[in-house]
């Protein structure tokens, strides 16, 4: 570990503010690796290849800052599967098979009233 550097360092070369490496650092799955952990008077230090791993790490795996995990292929599949269902839902209306909720509800409050004042 000859390359090290301290929280400034790895903020700015991540493009983040420190508060967000402090986060990092306590992350319960795969937080920032530290090098040299600091305490009075003295600075974490980081190396810089352990930190550029991580950040590919976390990249690759879809980390925002937040921590928050995601995958990009469920997300994209799910996104998928809500587009086709909500073109089935449509051409459904279109074809009559499915009438809008507004209009059974409006429907409905017309048959009602006829019935009671019947």
């Amino acid at each position: 570990m000859e390359n090290l550097i301290n929280t400034n360092l790895v903020a700015c070369m991540l493009g983040v503010t420190t508060k967000t490496i402090a986060r990092w650092l306590k992350l319960k799955e795969d937080p920032l690796p530290l090098a040299i952990k600091g305490g009075k008077g003295h600075a974490h230090q980081f190396d810089i290849a352990t930190v550029h791993q991580w950040g590919i790490r976390q990249y690759t795996r879809g980390a925002d800052y937040n921590g928050e995990v995601y995958d990009y292929l469920h997300e994209r599949a799910r996104l998928t599967n809500l587009q086709a269902d909500k073109a089935e839902l449509e051409i459904q209306v279109t074809r009559g098979e499915l009438i809008p909720a507004p209009l059974v509800e409006a429907i409905w409050t017309r048959v009602v009233l006829n019935v009671r004042s019947v």
